[in-house]
């Protein structure tokens, strides 16, 4: 998951060359991708220091997740590693599948990994649009068929989040042939609302960011005013 975010901040710095660093951001994100959208948006809020102070622009500039299966509370060990290997050639970087072992035992149901996400995730959830969606129809894992992603665990029921089950299974929740697949109109409706609503308040956000950076720098400014006259009277 480091590694994702470290190849999300590369993204942020194209952003910012492209002049796009602000503008509104939703995110579509199946399965592991949700949680490692979800780790960094935590990064980027911890960023403080004026040299990386750019890499603040995904949380700000975030307004809405759609999360597709995403396992919030984890999944059984078993269909998780199964699902992995079936869809990875379409979801997941090869570095990643090396690892596959290490990953699978992070998103086992309430792993520590998953918890510490979660609770950091938490406390600006939120300031996002969230719409999480769940599989609805078990997936074929060699000879028995399972739910890779248990509805409790991908569409937890919290005030302020929209969530709805689509009838497919895992692998094809993100899949859309055409306009009559399952989901689509769903997921489009979402996507096209948010991006009518997102613009006003990201605009207002980054407002308030320059304010508040505006303010950090007086203040540093004014301590180091402050540590100078001292040294002088001292001398």
């Amino acid at each position: 998951m480091e590694d994702a975010v470290e190849d999300a901040s590369a993204d942020t710095c194209y952003s910012q060359i492209r002049g796009a660093n602000e503008r509104p951001i939703i995110f579509v994100a199946h399965s592991v991708g949700g949680l490692i959208v979800k780790r960094g948006l935590v990064y980027s809020e911890n960023i403080q220091h004026v040299n990386t102070e750019h890499l603040r622009s995904i949380y700000v500039s975030t307004y809405a997740i759609l999360f597709l299966a995403t396992p919030h509370l984890g999944s059984d060990k078993a269909k998780m590693g199964a699902a992995l290997q079936s869809i990875s050639h379409a979801i997941f970087p090869k570095k990643v599948m090396d690892s596959s072992g290490q990953l699978v035992s992070a998103l086992e149901t309430q792993s520590e990994t998953l918890q510490n996400i979660n609770r950091l995730f938490m406390d600006f959830q939120s300031r996002y649009r969230i719409y999480y969606f769940h599989e609805s129809l078990p997936m074929s894992l060699g000879v028995t068929r399972g739910y890779i992603v248990e509805e409790y665990s991908a569409a937890p029921i919290q005030d302020g989040v929209e969530r709805m089950g689509i009838e497919v299974d895992h692998s094809s929740i993100c899949k859309f042939a055409d306009f009559d697949s399952p989901g689509f109109e769903a997921v489009a409706e979402g996507i096209q609302r948010y991006s009518r609503e997102a613009p006003s308040t990201v605009k207002r956000r980054w407002q308030e960011e320059k304010r508040g950076r505006d303010e950090h720098r007086r203040g540093v400014i004014e301590g180091l005013g402050g540590e100078l006259l001292s040294l002088q009277n001292e001398t």
